[in-house]
């Protein structure tokens, strides 16, 4: 044991919520966790790491070019999947603003009073519509990218239109969940072109 100096509760922020990785015992993919702030008593701190800085309002911010990669609250190693949603994601992209003269974006989201920060890996501000990707039309999948639609929608104004791209037109069942959750699917039907479910 080491002793590293006195140190006291952060009185302006003395906790922020963070997310941490799994523990192998639990089933989720992530877990919540309360970081403590303490701010040292004499001197500067010695031995103990530092946080970031914990924004007192969300923070959305711009990110050129786009930024890949779904929502990663805890950084990680992608997995296959994940990758391939990047990919496809990326070609969506490239038709979008060099077919089209689209303008797009990403952004990173700094979630108030919290060390979580989300991902918006694309949204096209001409037709004011947010994208993310799936490689699987797996319902499971689909639940879960609707999910993360809605919670990344609440970030910008006006609310953007959601999107979810797949690899392949979903089934007729799950098609209706995604028009009763206001969700477009949209996949590639060519080179460069894509399709749409009307809602």
């Amino acid at each position: 044991m080491r002793y590293l100096g006195e140190y006291r509760l952060d009185t302006d922020e003395p906790f922020a919520l963070a997310e941490a990785p799994p523990d192998t015992k639990m089933s989720q993919a992530t877990r919540s966790v309360i970081v403590y702030r303490l701010l040292p008593i004499d001197g500067p701190p010695s031995g103990l790491p530092t946080t970031a800085r914990v924004p007192k309002h969300h923070e959305v911010l711009r990110i050129d070019p786009m930024l890949t990669g779904t929502i990663r609250a805890v950084p990680h190693e992608p997995s296959s999947s994940e990758r391939a949603a990047d990919k496809m994601l990326q070609r969506y992209e490239a038709s979008v603003r060099w077919t089209h003269r689209f303008e797009t974006a990403s952004y990173r989201i700094r979630v108030a009073r919290t060390l979580i920060e989300l991902r918006a890996p694309l949204l096209d501000h001409t037709r004011n519509e947010l994208v993310i990707a799936r490689a699987s039309t797996a319902r499971e999948a689909v639940w879960q990218a609707t999910g993360e639609l809605m919670d990344l929608a609440r970030f910008f104004a006006p609310t953007p239109r959601l999107l979810l791209l797949l690899p392949r037109e979903p089934e007729e069942n799950l098609a209706g969940y995604l028009r009763d959750q206001r969700v477009t699917a949209v996949w590639p039907s060519g080179r460069n072109s894509y399709c749409r479910a009307d809602l």
